[in-house]
């Protein structure tokens, strides 16, 4: 195992990196009890399933989080409610707070409770308005934000989150529930991590946000993302651990009419990943998702640790 450990004197562990795989979801039963390498107060969560082995839509989730045990549970669920075959997801944890990093990134984590739904349609993005967040300390850019579900509420029903409308002060947050017609009885945690975006060969990792092509759905054409920046390769020609990244991506715009989240495309290795945006509905013609949308992504060495100088 390849553990990236940022050096510094007095350095605080605040978050970390990791990824596994998962062989069916957790309509068949299938969890994944996930023990931190670090110890956390309130942790923040967010996933991202890497890998698209079956093409149907998935997502990924958490819940059951234990800070006495250092431990929580993450699953894949299906909106069909269907088995599926095995696929990676990555994760990033982190103490919920603000941070300056060591390797110089900056950092917000925090978890939002809501029972706020994107509609089923949305013909006009403008017409529909998620919670407001807003950050403690404003971004010089707009950040990278990552997003997942931290529980699992709502008669155990699928569901997504969406994030729109990113400022360097604030953003908007909500569930989605793209065409399945969830019923809302119960609030869900949606934990999200803002990233200051860019990269480093040195520190070895790459954060950023772009606009996608047109039909990047199913079927379509990926969102390729470029990570050679990151320097993602061993560290010697006698290395034979697996170095490509742990990465996290997720959707920052709710263009499409039927809803949508971040799922990994066809490649993903030291030099790029591919992104598309699942939907749930489950005709490929419908599936196509014609619009662009807004991706953040961070990538960083597998099982990396972060750390700050500066206690939040």
């Amino acid at each position: 195992m390849f553990i990236l450990h940022v050096a510094c004197t007095g350095a605080t562990g605040v978050g970390e990196t990791g990824r596994l795989r998962l062989g069916n979801t957790i309509n068949r039963g299938v969890t994944s009890t996930v023990t931190t390498r670090n110890e956390y107060v309130d942790p923040v969560i967010v996933c991202f399933v890497v890998t698209r082995v079956q093409r149907r839509a998935v997502s990924c989730r958490i819940h059951n989080l234990d800070p006495t045990t250092s431990s929580f549970d993450l699953f894949m669920q299906e909106p069909t409610n269907k088995k599926h075959r095995r696929e990676t997801i990555s994760y990033i944890v982190f103490e919920s707070g603000s941070y300056t990093l060591t390797n110089g990134l900056t950092v917000e984590a925090g978890k939002t409770a809501t029972s706020t739904v994107n509609p089923q349609g949305n013909l006009n993005e403008q017409r529909f308005r998620g919670d407001i967040v807003s950050f403690n300390v404003a971004f010089e850019l707009e950040p990278a934000i990552f997003h997942s579900l931290n529980t699992y509420n709502n008669n155990q029903s699928f569901l997504a989150s969406s994030v729109q409308r990113t400022t360097t002060n604030q953003f908007e947050i909500a569930l989605e529930r793209g065409k399945t017609l969830v019923t809302i009885d119960e609030a869900e945690d949606i934990a999200w991590i803002a990233f200051s975006t860019g990269s480093s060969s040195s520190d070895n990792y790459v954060v950023g946000r772009g606009v996608s092509g047109n039909n990047i759905g199913r079927p379509g054409r990926a969102f390729d993302i470029d990570l050679s920046q990151g320097n993602f390769f061993p560290i010697d020609q006698f290395t034979i651990n697996d170095v490509r990244p742990d990465v996290v991506i997720s959707q920052n715009t709710r263009r499409d009419r039927d809803g949508s989240w971040a799922r990994g495309g066809p490649v993903w290795n030291s030099l790029e990943i591919g992104v598309n945006a699942d939907e749930d509905v489950t005709s490929a013609k419908n599936a196509r998702h014609g619009r662009t949308e807004i991706f953040s992504w961070a990538a960083f060495l597998p099982n990396t640790n972060f750390t700050t100088n500066i206690d939040s």
